[in-house]
């Protein structure tokens, strides 16, 4: 049987780093942002993170597309 799969939610997380801790290993923080419409481009995620980074003092390492979808027969 086939599977039907839709969409049901779009987030971004973003990665940042923080730099060295006392025994200079790095720290990161990732940033969720939740509930954007599920057919936004790539393109337009990747230029609202590049935007958000402007923003931030610390160093964006990787920014993630997270689709969520609901599959079914």
């Amino acid at each position: 049987m086939p599977v039907n799969s839709i969409k049901t939610e779009t987030s971004l997380r973003l990665r940042y780093s923080l730099g060295l801790d006392q025994n200079g290993i790095e720290k990161f923080q990732t940033k969720t942002i939740r509930n954007f419409r599920v057919n936004i481009l790539d393109n337009d995620l990747y230029q609202f993170a590049d935007m958000l980074s402007n923003l931030q003092e610390n160093f964006l390492v990787s920014v993630n597309r997270i689709d969520n979808s609901i599959l079914s027969e």
